[in-house]
């Protein structure tokens, strides 16, 4: 299962995260752990990444 999620700090977007992790270890309440880190992730890097004029608002 793979989880992923664009970043936002072009447009159009051109870059992106993910995590990939075996269906096996994917067990009752996991996804819930991996998405919420991925999404913070997603946003310290758009807010660090040089600022695209051109992209629309990502607030």
């Amino acid at each position: 299962m793979c989880f992923g999620s664009a970043l936002r700090h072009t447009s159009p977007v051109t870059d992106a995260i993910s995590c990939s992790v075996p269906v096996g270890n994917l067990g009752e309440g996991r996804a819930e752990e991996i998405v919420p880190p991925m999404e913070r992730t997603r946003w310290a890097t758009e807010r660090m990444a040089p600022v695209d004029l051109s992209a629309p608002d990502r607030t």
